[in-house]
């Protein structure tokens, strides 16, 4: 009997380090999933689909396409997620298609009180590129925070913007990943 109770204090205590551990490990400067990204996620116009500050630095710095022999290929620009964005911002991809190309910057955070995934930018070598705010969250809600954002989508959750050159796709859709997604594609 005094062996089982020696035996249980050791691991009530090895499971109060542990406990302890993890808590000073999660607690130490590191972001919740919770954490409002809304400053610096955020557009100079929604209902434009036009990005600002911190998001607009990331979409538009993202992604290089440079010269490799007689053709072209996109790169991940170095140094291009913005400081205020590096505390949020997990290991960024890049995957290319022929002419396609993929980035996907996975984010910790929110954005209108849903929990962000990702942002996404996708294009052509040589052509337009739009992007995406990636969520874990329903089609339903994502359609409702892009509204209050400004984005003014109908039920459909899909708006054509016509434009003087080029036009905007502008929707929320669900995704064959299991993620909803409100994308800005030129086009």
């Amino acid at each position: 009997m005094a062996w089982g109770a020696i035996w249980w204090k050791d691991v009530v205590m090895i499971v109060r380090l542990l406990v302890f551990t993890a808590c000073a490990l999660l607690g130490s400067g590191s972001v919740t999933a919770e954490e409002p990204l809304d400053g610096r996620i955020r557009f100079a116009d929604a209902y434009r689909c036009e990005p600002d500050g911190e998001l607009e630095e990331l979409v538009s710095g993202l992604v290089l396409i440079e010269r490799q022999g007689e053709s072209y290929i996109p790169v991940l620009a170095p140094q291009a997620v913005p400081p205020g964005l590096e505390p949020y911002v997990g290991v960024t991809s890049l995957s290319v298609e022929g002419d396609d190309y993929r980035t996907s910057v996975p984010l910790v955070g929110s954005w209108e009180g849903l929990p962000l995934h990702a942002v996404e930018i996708t294009g052509r070598i040589e052509s337009e590129q739009g992007f995406a705010l990636v969520f874990k969250a329903p089609r339903k809600h994502v359609l409702d925070a892009a509204n209050r954002a400004g984005f003014r989508l109908p039920e459909s959750g899909v708006r054509y913007l016509d434009d003087d050159v080029l036009g905007m796709n502008i929707g929320v859709t669900d995704r064959e990943d299991g993620f909803v997604e409100l994308y800005c594609m030129p086009g």
